[in-house]
């Protein structure tokens, strides 16, 4: 924990910073500049008070910094930063620490304040699906739309929707509700379906509507504001699933009572728990949990919503099976954006919208940095075949591939460098057309060569990115060599340790210990006469229990004996009390007897009182605490002694 805390404290003081040209040169490490604006920058980041204005005290502030230099020199020096391990770490943490740079934040407000507007209403829909891969063939998506287009004119030629979704929707489930998919939130469906409905107009058909799933044909029977959420009780009757006239009047008749109880002011609670048949919820005043729209069956959600007071009761509402009494109890209007954007803010970055701000990003990439592009694919599509779904795929040697496909920022990407993309990126999967592949996995090495580009460029463009990276490739430094330097060198150096360890004994063992007997008295004790009894009988070599038994006879107070121990005046207090007087020079050298009247407590001493001696393994930890901060202070030395630190006095007074 030490090491983390160390180097997260060293980080934060020590992060380096970006120059420009007008900085000053502060100061000079081994022929490297390092500047004035890079010092006052790693001050501010971890202190709130300025700069000091005393140059003893600014020179403090430099010279850590320079040592920090120091180490940063020497693994640069040593080629840490040049290690396999080092540099895709440091890769890793670059692209981490780009994604912020790296998005469309503006077109991400946008959105989501759109999606916020769009939670305060829903809209009843209903849609006809002609099914296509969003991978599928050129021609087989053409026979899709085709079909969606026939689907249309005969909706405009005055068939039903219904009839027409039971007959010929690829949803499975049109047979049943005849394409109605009931009221629709944001979020529910794909973001070109939402942006449909609500924004298209009321009993009109759309034009087929493409998404992942296929081709939608649409129409639009209501929109209403959202009624969020319900928290409300029922009672409920429940009927046979094969339900006949009998049952059917049987159940009628039984909830028709219920109700005139309700009617009658009798308390819904406790009709609820004798007659409900939800079994569930009886016992809990007939409540159910908080509900929004598409939660409940539509026969149940339609009265529910219809009560507009807290207490409200419907009449007898049949479902499909059941017959309920439902009471509003509370409801949950839309919270204002403030309170609900960080829930949005997750929805989208897990939806289809998230792909606008790709790719905006992407365009906004290929205009900054003169991308240039000559998308000819044709080769790919004969080179390529089914193997590459089984991960078989090999790049055949006949075919030329040096023709340059795109180019950003001057770095150019070739044809072969697309096809050994394709070779070491291809996986198992369910087969689609080729043509479809291709451009699919060509977008993607493109997008992510355009990205790496970008992140390549980002310190040069954006400050705040490059002091970020200064940090965090400084710092991964700083935790190599120390680490090699320092901290291992001090858990392992077992000499060392003890050396050290009896170079700075006094240290360690500087706390003072004693074998003695404690006894205790009540108040109210004659205190002389307690010691001239204790001493008395002491001198007869008795048991302390003996001995306190005596003592309590002839003193007639309470006397005990509590208990004999190696003491040390850092665990025990009574202890540490005798130790305090010995410390100060008012316990005489040979006095065996020590009372503590205010706490009513007698020590003797059964040895003399010295100082602890134990090995260095009962001080681990603070020995190789100390250990590191002595190699780290010889270190620094020899660094010094190393390399030549030239100060820029001019430089360092202007700071004053």
């Amino acid at each position: 924990m030490k090491l983390i805390t160390l180097i997260i404290n060293l980080l934060l003081f020590f992060s380096l910073f970006g120059q420009t040209e007008q900085d000053e040169v502060l100061l000079t490490i081994d022929k490297k500049n390092i500047y004035k604006e890079e010092f006052i920058h790693a001050y501010k980041k971890n202190n709130t008070k300025p700069l000091p204005t005393n140059i003893d005290s600014l020179k403090i502030q430099v010279n850590k910094f320079i040592d920090f230099n120091l180490k940063i020199t020497e693994a640069e020096n040593r080629g840490f930063n040049k290690t396999d391990h080092f540099i895709k770490e440091f890769s890793n943490y670059k692209r981490q620490l780009a994604v912020p740079y790296l998005f469309d934040n503006e077109t991400f407000e946008k959105l989501s304040f759109e999606a916020y507007q769009r939670t305060k209403y829903e809209v009843r829909v209903s849609h006809i699906l002609v099914k296509v891969s969003e991978f599928a063939s050129p021609e087989d998506t053409l026979i899709a739309y085709d079909k969606a287009m026939n689907l249309k004119s005969r909706l405009l030629d005055s068939e039903k929707f219904e009839n027409v979704a039971r007959e010929a929707s690829d949803d499975p489930t049109a047979v049943r509700n005849g394409g109605d998919l009931w009221y629709i939130r944001a979020f529910q469906t794909p973001y070109k379906f939402e942006n449909y409905i609500f924004k298209g107009a009321k009993n009109r058909i759309s034009p087929p509507i493409r998404t992942k799933y296929g081709y939608h044909i649409i129409k639009i029977a209501d929109r209403r504001l959202n009624p969020g959420k319900y928290k409300v009780a029922h009672i409920m009757v429940s009927t046979a699933k094969k339900i006949d006239e009998k049952e059917e009047s049987r159940t009628k008749k039984k909830i028709d009572s219920i109700y005139q109880l309700v009617l009658q002011g009798k308390d819904f609670a406790q009709l609820a728990k004798k007659y409900s048949d939800d079994k569930g919820t009886a016992a809990n005043k007939g409540e159910l949990p908080w509900f929004g729209t598409g939660e409940m069956s539509h026969e149940f959600e339609k009265a529910a919503f219809k009560l507009k007071q807290n207490g409200d009761i419907s009449k007898p509402v049949q479902t499909k099976y059941d017959w309920h009494i439902i009471k509003k109890i509370d409801q949950q209007e839309i919270p204002k954006y403030e309170k609900m954007q960080d829930q949005i803010k997750n929805m989208l970055s897990n939806s289809d919208r998230h792909v606008i701000c790709e790719k905006n990003v992407i365009e906004r990439f290929k205009k900054e940095n003169n991308f240039l592009e000559n998308k000819e694919l044709s080769i790919f599509y004969t080179a390529v075949d089914s193997s590459i779904f089984e991960e078989k795929w090999k790049l055949p040697d006949i075919i030329d591939l040096n023709d340059v496909l795109f180019e950003i920022g001057g770095n150019k990407y070739t044809k072969y460098d697309f096809a050994k993309s394709l070779e070491k990126t291809q996986i198992n999967m369910f087969p689609i057309p080729i043509n479809n592949y291709v451009n699919q996995r060509y977008e993607e090495f493109r997008n992510k060569k355009i990205i790496e580009f970008e992140i390549n460029s980002l310190s040069s463009k954006n400050k705040s990115y490059k002091y970020l990276m200064d940090e965090f490739h400084n710092g991964m430094l700083l935790f190599e060599i120390m680490e090699k330097e320092i901290w291992e060198k001090a858990k392992n150096d077992t000499t060392g340790l003890k050396v050290f360890y009896k170079e700075n004994i006094e240290k360690y063992n500087k706390f003072y210990t004693a074998d003695i007997s404690i006894f205790s008295f009540e108040n109210g004790t004659d205190i002389r006469k307690l010691k001239k009894k204790f001493e008395k009988y002491k001198k007869q070599s008795i048991s302390n229990n003996l001995l306190a038994s005596k003592v309590r006879k002839s003193i007639k107070k309470e006397f005990k004996f509590e208990n004999r121990t190696i003491a040390e005046e850092n665990i025990n207090s009574t202890f540490s009390l005798v130790a305090a007087k010995y410390r100060s020079g008012s316990l005489p050298p040979n006095q065996k007897l020590i009372i503590l009247e205010k706490h009513n407590s007698l020590v003797y001493l059964n040895t003399a009182i010295s100082k602890t001696e134990k090995s260095w393994q009962n001080y681990r930890a603070d020995v190789i605490s100390d250990y590191q901060d002595y190699l780290d202070s010889k270190w620094l030395k020899d660094l010094r002694l190393k390399y030549k630190i030239s100060i820029n006095e001019e430089v360092l007074n202007s700071m004053l």
